[in-house]
C-alpha cells in the first residue's frame, strides 16, 4: 500500500530542504528508495511530507521508529532486559566475569546468561521477542542488529518467542543455525540431546553440510535431532513431537502459560486499522532542524519503554498473584497407601517406583525425591528433586560420588504424605559408567577390560589447528575409536606444552572430529592435543601437539 499523493522525488526533495548535507551523499538517496519501495513506504511518505507529530498507539509508533531511524542511523544494535529471574540466575557483560543478575538487569549484544541448578529466566529484546532460560542453561546475546538477530544456546534448554518482523532471527546449537520462519520453538544442547523442537509456525535447520538454500524446514508440532542418544535412528530426520511428552514436559508447559500470558495482555491494546495507523503517522516529523529531529527520537525512546514497563508490569503482578495463591494453599490430603522403589532403574545411576493410589493434583504437588549420603532421608533433611508426576528419576552426584540413600515421597504442597521404602545408589560420576546399551541384544554391557580401562584400537591421532574455522581443532584417527558411554575423545590444553589428561584442561567431544577451543585461563597462546579415551581416567593413544591463539571477544 503506497500513497500516491507524493512521489518518490518529492519526498528526496523535502529532506534536501531540511538536510542538504545528508543528502549530497548518493548512499542516503539510495536508503531512502530503499524505504520507500517496502510495505511501510506509505507510513515514511505521508509523514514526513506532511511534517507533524502526534503521540500514537504502539503498533504505528513501532511501525514509524523503525523507518526514521532505518534511514537516519543504518547503523545500529537493539537492547534487551531480564524481566524474570528464578532461582541462582548469572549475567556477564561480553566475556566478563559472571555476576547476580535481577529483575530489570539491562543487557547488550555480546552479553550472556545462565542458570546455576534449578530455575528460570526471561529477556524481552527490544524487538518484543522473548528468550527463556530453563534449570542449568546459558545463552548469549551474540548480534541484537535489527536486520538480523542472534542467540546462542551454550547449554541446555532455550525457548525463543519471536515476534513476526522482516528480519532473520537464528539461534545456534553449535555448528547448526535454527532461523524462525514463525514465533516459538525450543533448541536443546546437552550432551544426550541436541536440536529444536518446534511448537508454532516453522523453523529452518542451517548445517555445515548444507545452504540456506538446501536448508531442512521443520513444521510445526516437530522436531529435529542432531544427536539423540536416546533415539539415535531419529537423528538428521523430521519427526512429530508426542503430544503426551509435550503435555509431561513442565518447561514447555510453562512456555505455553507465558505465552497465553502475553496474548491476553496484547488483547487489551486497541487494534488499530492500518488507514487509521496512516493517518495518525502522517503528522510525526514536524518542521525542525536536525536538533529537533534528535528530540523527537528520544521522545519516542521513551514512550516505547514506558509501553515496555507497562507490559513488563502486568505480567510480574500475574506471577507474584500466582506464588502467593499457591504460598496460601493448604496441604492436600493423602490418597497413596504405598510407594515402591527401586533402584538402578530403567538404567545404572536412576530410580524408578510405582504408587498405590492417586497422586494429589495442583502446581505445587507430585513427588519429591530425596537423597543423601546419610541413611534415612527426609523432607527438608536432604537434597529433594521435583519430578512433578513422572515415575523415575536420574540421582545427581552433588555431594560427590559414592553411594546414595534414596527415598522418593508423595508431595502434597510444603509436606510429604507417604514415603517409599529406601534404596542405595551408587553414583560414580555423569555418563561415567562404563557401560553401553546393546540394542541388538537388548541388554546393558561393559566396554571396559578385565584391568579396568578398554584397550586402545587406535595407531595414530593426526590434529590440525584452526579448522574448520578460528579458534578450531580438528583430528583424523587412524584406527577405530572403542564406544560406548564413557568413551570416545578427550581435547586436553594448556597454557603449557605438552598438555596430558589429569594435568590440563579436558573437553570430552565423544566421536566428533572438531572441536572450539575456550579461553578458560584467558586469550593468548594455547597448546592442544587429544587422546583416545579408554574410561577410567585413562587415555590411550596421544596426537600430535598444535597451537591455537585465542582473543578476546568482538
Amino acid at each position: 500500500m503506497r500513497d500516491q499523493r507524493y512521489t518518490d522525488e518529492e519526498v528526496i526533495a523535502a529532506f534536501a530542504q531540511e538536510r542538504p548535507d545528508i543528502v549530497i551523499d548518493p548512499n542516503f538517496v539510495v536508503r531512502v528508495r530503499e524505504k520507500l519501495s517496502t510495505k511501510n513506504a506509505f507510513i515514511f511518505k505521508r509523514a514526513y511530507m506532511q511534517k507533524k507529530w502526534f503521540a500514537f498507539g504502539c503498533v504505528g509508533l513501532a511501525a514509524v521508529v523503525l523507518v526514521v531511524w532505518g534511514v537516519l542511523t543504518p547503523e545500529r544494535t537493539l537492547g534487551a532486559e531480564l524481566v524474570y529471574v528464578e532461582g541462582a540466575v548469572l549475567y556477564r557483560t561480553g566475556g566478563g566475569v559472571w555476576q547476580e543478575a535481577d529483575v530489570d538487569t539491562g543487557l547488550r549484544e555480546g552479553d550472556g546468561v545462565k542458570i546455576i541448578g534449578e530455575g528460570k529466566a526471561i529477556i524481552l529484546l527490544d524487538d518484543g521477542s522473548a528468550v527463556r532460560l530453563n534449570n542449568d542453561s546459558e545463552a548469549t546475546l551474540a548480534a541484537l542488529d535489527p536486520e538480523h538477530m542472534q542467540v546462542v544456546n551454550e547449554h541446555g534448554q532455550v525457548y525463543t518467542r519471536v515476534v513476526k518482523a522482516k528480519r532473520l532471527f537464528d539461534v545456534a546449537v553449535n555448528d547448526t543455525i535454527y532461523r524462525s520462519l514463525g514465533t516459538a520453538y525450543m533448541t536443546v544442547n546437552t550432551d544426550e540431546t541436541q536440536g529444536v523442537e518446534v511448537y508454532e509456525s516453522a523453523v529452518a535447520v542451517i548445517t555445515s553440510e548444507n545452504s540456506q538454500e538446501e536448508e531442512t524446514v521443520v513444521p510445526e508440532g516437530s522436531a529435529y535431532y542432531e544427536v539423540h542418544v536416546e533415539a539415535p535412528a531419529t537423528v538428521g530426520e523430521v519427526t512429530v513431537l508426542e503430544a503426551a511428552a509435550v503435555k509431561a514436559d513442565e518447561f514447555v508447559t510453562w512456555n505455553q502459560d507465558e505465552d497465553t500470558e502475553i496474548a491476553s495482555v496484547q488483547d487489551e491494546v486497541e487494534p488499530k486499522e492500518e488507514e487509521k495507523i496512516a493517518e495518525e503517522a502522517a503528522t510525526v516529523v514536524r518542521e525542525e532542524t536536525k536538533n529537533e529531529v534528535v528530540a523527537v527520537k528520544e521522545e519516542v525512546k521513551e514512550q516505547v519503554q514506558e509501553i515496555k514497563k507497562e507490559t513488563k508490569d502486568v505480567i510480574v503482578a500475574m506471577k507474584q498473584e500466582a506464588k502467593e495463591l499457591q504460598a496460601a494453599a493448604t496441604p492436600g490430603v493423602s490418597t497413596v497407601s504405598r510407594i515402591t522403589l527401586t533402584a538402578d532403574a530403567p538404567e545404572p545411576g536412576h530410580v524408578s517406583w510405582a504408587v498405590d493410589g492417586n497422586l494429589a493434583l495442583g502446581m505445587d504437588r507430585g513427588v519429591r525425591v530425596l537423597f543423601s549420603k546419610t541413611p534415612n532421608p527426609t523432607l527438608g533433611s536432604s537434597l529433594a528433586l521435583p519430578v512433578g508426576w513422572k515415575n523415575y528419576s536420574k540421582i545427581w552426584p552433588k555431594e560427590g560420588t559414592g553411594t546414595y540413600y534414596v527415598r522418593v515421597c508423595e508431595f502434597l504442597g510444603d509436606t510429604c504424605g507417604t514415603y517409599s521404602n529406601e534404596v542405595t545408589v551408587t553414583v560414580i560420576g555423569s555418563g561415567a559408567t562404563g557401560e553401553y546399551f546393546d540394542k541388538s541384544a537388548g541388554e546393558w554391557k561393559s566396554n571396559r577390560s578385565a584391568n579396568g580401562p578398554a584397550a586402545s584400537s587406535v595407531s595414530s591421532i593426526t590434529l590440525t589447528a584452526d579448522s574448520p574455522e578460528r579458534e578450531h581443532v580438528s583430528w583424523i584417527v587412524n584406527g577405530t575409536i572403542v564406544q560406548g558411554m564413557d568413551r570416545g575423545v578427550r581435547v586436553l590444553f594448556s597454557k603449557t606444552p605438552n598438555p596430558t589428561l589429569g594435568s590440563s584442561l579436558a573437553l570430552p567431544v565423544g566421536y566428533k572430529n572438531f572441536s572450539k577451543i575456550w579461553p578458560k585461563e584467558g586469550t593468548g597462546t594455547y597448546y592442544v592435543r587429544v587422546c583416545e579415551y579408554l574410561g577410567a581416567n585413562t587415555c590411550g593413544t596421544y596426537s600430535n601437539e598444535v597451537t591455537v591463539n585465542l582473543v578476546a571477544p568482538g
